[in-house]
């Protein structure tokens, strides 16, 4: 393998609970009542202005200025959680691997503009060559936009990359680019699907040595 492309959270940060409670703030402070974790999870991986919409109730779903000052607050709630969002476990240590092995490396993520800060807060940033966010696509996962843009930022052919994820839209996504897709997560098995349990399982499938 030539590159590897990272979605971020979930993937890279250990996020998902933070996300639950920043939705969950989100809503309450609207006055809205507060979204389950489960209905949270399944809108996760889509971008924040799709995740409020999804959200939402049916008769909110077309106010395009409440729209916009929940995303504004939603970005400030996600600054604050910042320091309580740790690295994946694994994640400085592969990366380190794949930096001293020379491959590419790339991050593409439906995070907005909080996605270089998070990275930083993380102590993560200087281990990436390219990052694709919500921000720089017209289109983001599952459409494979963002995954063909890193490919383009990072010099490498869809065939000598792998695409890291965490969920069903990074699995669309991945396909859709014709990249081969790891799972990195511990729900079920999935015919067809490959997945890893932790982020130095993905080791052995690089075919670049120790």
């Amino acid at each position: 393998m030539k590159g590897v492309i990272f979605d971020l959270d979930g993937t890279i940060a250990d996020s998902t609970e933070t996300i639950y409670e920043i939705f969950q703030a989100l809503f309450a402070d609207f006055g809205f009542p507060t979204p389950s974790r489960r209905s949270i999870r399944k809108v996760e991986a889509f971008d924040r202005a799709r995740i409020i919409w999804e959200l939402l109730p049916p008769e909110k779903k077309g106010d395009k200025e409440l729209k916009g000052r929940m995303d504004e607050r939603c970005s400030v709630l996600a600054h604050e959680a910042f320091a309580r969002i740790k690295p994946m476990k694994g994640a400085k240590e592969l990366l380190r691997f794949l930096k001293r092995k020379k491959v590419k490396v790339a991050i593409a993520t439906n995070r907005g503009n909080t996605a270089p800060e998070l990275l930083r807060a993380l102590g993560l940033a200087g281990y990436f060559d390219a990052m694709v966010t919500a921000r720089h696509v017209k289109n983001p996962k599952p459409h494979p936009e963002p995954l063909l843009l890193a490919l383009r930022e990072i010099g490498v052919r869809g065939n000598d990359a792998l695409f890291v994820g965490d969920n069903g839209v990074d699995l669309q996504a991945g396909r859709a680019a014709g990249i081969k897709t790891v799972l990195l997560t511990k729900r079920g098995s999935g015919i067809g699907k490959l997945r890893i349990r932790s982020l130095l399982g993905l080791k052995p499938l690089l075919g670049i040595g120790k």
